[in-house]
């Protein structure tokens, strides 16, 4: 079960709001409460109530018969404040401040392996280096996607560990997955934006349901950890936690508004640029093929220049000032070079300063995504992180475009990036919606090979997190309309099929400051 829209520092403009800070956070996913309870405001720990509010693994030494507890941390204060004896609170059984994260794998594998076949476990595993690149280099730099790589491998190492075990196939293992907090996209946190405040939580066993978790009825958050790990024990949340289990349920499209609803363009490009059924669509001008795509078939380009799908509706103007609207497409590409070639665009992109949105390519990062916003009445303004869009595969790409508040730009799935204020006035360009270039489809800052678009969506209002997490793996034209049932997603088979695990013990990771 996952979901990427989970969330940090509390409620905004309640007491329980929190700074997305490491002491305050890892106090919710650790006592199921927020600060208004816990009483942790800064990575000192100072004001904790501990006592009053323990942490899961100290409720599990008090509520399970002969349970062994394991803490094995990068990061020492949460050994040091969170797993502190009290005096009040059972002690836990071991615990490891270990100073590196390949030492806090090594040593959560040898508390695996030691665990009786015959009692039940509980470990939490803290790992930091993802955290650190974070603040060192910012998001999507080449350092920070390698401490990633490295997080995923030594997390696979646990879950072999565990798959390993003699009696593997005759225990019930849970595994949770959660970050403390995010980042801005130059690194750093502890403000309330929404890339500060998301996080993505995976939660795997043999009972929990296979898919995206809900996150629309009631978004997920860090004080959930504590009620899903008590809940795989059988121990009933305490009086005062907030927190709900997660893994319960997917989410399912029926009985709520569709994607039909809103829609105002779709083009499959399934051998042509017509929009489906009431929706409107382009038309092609030069040399646009149709080849395999990531849904049926896609439009391509092989060679930048070579041609354009422009949209038959002037949608800028459709929107107009204060109309919210989502766009949505898939991207792949062979190649680029240059500097800032456009591939979807209503605007001159000679000048990132006149009226429009712009999505164009970078070479930084071995490839990334640059977009660029300018309303009639506003001022420009950009995302530009410094990777994650790689050469060779389909990239989906939405962007939320909220008039009153924020524009948010997610990359499959995951929010890639923000601009906390949209851009005031009309984004009605020169030109209609261009696909393959900018707007004035001669656009020569740079060129991209074998460029490809397929199913794309615009609508004349937000989507929603389960929407934009349902596009992330499905084509609009199969989304179920209301009433007609649930299409299974099967996109995390390989996670949670490797990850059929425990005796009864809980693996929670996540990057620290």
């Amino acid at each position: 079960s996952l979901t990427n829209h989970g969330f940090s520092g509390g409620k905004i403009g309640t007491p329980t709001q929190q700074a997305t800070l490491s002491g305050p956070s890892w106090s919710s996913i650790l006592t199921g409460v927020w600060t208004d309870r816990h009483g942790v405001t800064n990575n000192n720990f100072t004001g904790s109530q501990f006592r009053l509010w323990p942490s899961y693994l100290k409720i599990l030494e008090s509520q399970v018969a002969d349970i062994y507890t394991a803490s094995v941390v990068t990061w020492a204060p949460i050994n040091t404040s969170v797993f502190l004896p009290d005096g009040v609170n059972p002690n836990l059984d071991y615990r490891l401040s270990s100073g590196s994260d390949r030492n806090t794998t090594s040593q959560a594998i040898s508390q695996i392996n030691g665990f009786s076949s015959s009692g039940k476990g509980a470990l939490f595993m803290h790992l930091d280096d993802i955290d650190i690149a974070g603040h060192a280099s910012g998001l999507y730099s080449t350092s920070y996607l390698r401490e990633v790589a490295d997080v995923d491998s030594q997390i696979g190492e646990v879950l072999t560990a565990i798959r390993n075990r003699s009696t593997f196939s005759s225990e019930s293992w849970q595994v949770v997955l959660v970050s403390d907090h995010g980042h801005i996209a130059g690194g750093g946190h502890g403000n309330q934006s929404t890339m500060e405040r998301t996080v993505p939580i995976i939660v795997s066993s043999k009972s929990v349901a296979q898919g995206f978790s809900q996150a629309d009825t009631r978004q997920p958050s860090l004080v959930d950890i504590s009620a899903t790990v008590l809940d795989h024990f059988g121990v009933s949340t305490p009086a005062g936690q907030v927190g709900q289990p997660l893994g319960s349920s997917a989410i399912d499209l029926a009985g709520r508004p569709s994607l039909a609803n809103g829609l105002v363009s779709h083009i499959a490009f399934d051998g042509n640029a017509n929009g489906s059924s009431g929706t409107n669509g382009g038309t092609a001008t030069g040399n646009i093929q149709y080849e395999a795509g990531r849904f049926g078939q896609a439009a391509k380009v092989q060679s930048y220049g070579e041609g354009t799908i422009r949209m038959n509706q002037d949608l800028g103007f459709t929107f107009g000032v204060d109309s919210d609207f989502a766009m949505s497409m898939w991207m792949k590409y062979d190649s680029m070079t240059g500097a800032d070639p456009a591939f979807f665009s209503n605007k001159d992109w000679n000048s990132g300063s006149n009226t429009g949105i712009n999505l164009a390519l970078l070479p930084a990062g071995g490839g990334s995504l640059d977009f660029n916003t300018k309303a009639a009445s506003g001022v420009r303004r950009d995302i530009e992180p410094l990777g994650g869009l790689d050469a060779g595969n389909w990239n989906h790409i939405l962007f939320n475009v909220d008039r009153n508040d924020r524009t948010l730009l997610y990359l499959n799935g995951i929010l890639y990036g923000e601009i906390s204020s949209t851009s005031l006035g009309s984004f009605d360009g020169a030109f209609n919606w261009t696909f393959f270039n900018d707007g004035t489809g001669a656009y020569t800052g740079g060129t991209i090979e074998g460029l490809m678009l397929d199913e794309f969506g615009t609508w004349n209002r937000l989507l929603t997190n389960d929407e934009i997490s349902y596009l992330s793996q499905s084509s609009i034209s199969t989304v179920p309309e209301p009433n007609s049932g649930f299409l299974a997603i099967a996109f995390l088979a390989v996670l949670i099929g490797l990850a059929r695990n425990r005796n009864s013990h809980v693996s929670v990771l996540g990057p620290k400051r």
